[in-house]
């Protein structure tokens, strides 16, 4: 749902607004630096959220306290975000962020989000059935002819990394590359599954298959997907995504069946489907290390 509201005008350091100023209480490492950066446009509007960008196109989200913590994401105190649209012009000033003639937030004494640290691998548990049955099972197929191509290449590519994994080679498959950009939405299908899978290989230490995805990413991703889709891929490659994609990997390697069910659930609402195609990334290196 997108809202729209006359652009913010403001000459020189001045700012203009007719709004009171609200808190920013987490934001990410990736989002500080585009707000550190200055100034720049939002390039979408959502209900509950909407997405900043620079003039050189790295990008944050600005959302309620639905929205999880994470590297790219700004969230706020506000559980109802004043109409905003796109186009609308954003800059920050003595820690505050302005956008639009309204909207204006406090980063002063916010949170900064951190990532969990990597797992110990010499005291990992590595997961049982049962928990591999759950993440199998929670992920739904696209569906319809047009979805049916899509996650045919979907599946291609999750079957490529299980057995690039499984391998001594540091060559990404093809069919893992095609995974870029693949799929509908703000983040395609394919995206979240190499989040998930980047993310999973970082926690895990696996140093070398991680860097030469990493690398994949970093000079195939920009032709391939869109600026906001970029921006968390680029976070995958430092090792970051939002908060229950880290706690269902944390909750996976610790075989807490209690814990993968809710962090799951979480998932499964984050998006409107990006945290349970990310599990597919996940799942991947799961059976990947389950068959080695």
């Amino acid at each position: 749902m997108q809202r729209y509201l006359p652009s913010c005008k403001h000459s020189g350091d001045t700012p203009l607004f007719t709004g009171h100023t609200d808190r920013i209480t987490l934001i990410g490492k990736l989002a500080q630096r585009v707000l550190d950066s200055g100034s720049g446009n939002v390039i979408a509007v959502f209900g509950n959220s909407f997405y900043l960008s620079t003039a050189d196109h790295h990008s944050c989200c600005v959302g309620t306290p639905k929205l999880p913590g994470g590297p790219i994401n700004v969230c706020t105190s506000q559980w109802q975000l004043s109409p905003i649209a796109l186009n609308t012009r954003w800059y920050c000033k003595d820690q505050c962020l302005y956008v639009g003639n309204d909207i204006v937030l406090d980063y002063s004494d916010s949170v900064p989000f951190e990532a969990p640290m990597r797992l110990n691998t010499e005291t990992t548990t590595l997961p049982d059935g049962n928990i591999l049955k759950l993440l199998k099972e929670s992920p739904d197929p696209y569906i319809g002819d047009l979805q049916h191509k899509i996650e045919q290449r979907l599946q291609a590519g999750v079957e490529a990394i299980e057995q690039w994994l499984q391998s001594p080679s540091q060559c990404v498959p093809n069919a893992v590359v095609e995974l870029l950009g693949c799929g509908e939405g703000l983040t395609p299908a394919g995206d979240d599954i190499l989040v998930g899978t980047m993310v999973t290989l970082h926690q895990l230490n696996c140093a070398e298959k991680f860097s030469s995805l990493a690398r994949c990413i970093n000079t195939q991703a920009d032709i391939r997907t869109n600026h906001i889709s970029l921006a968390h891929l680029y976070a995958s490659c430092e090792g970051m995504a939002v908060d229950p994609l880290h706690r269902l990997i944390n909750a996976i390697f610790s075989d807490d069946t209690s814990s993968v069910q809710q962090a799951i659930e979480a998932l499964n609402n984050y998006g409107h489907r990006s945290g349970r195609d990310a599990m597919r990334g996940v799942t991947a290196v799961v059976c990947a290390l389950l068959r080695s």
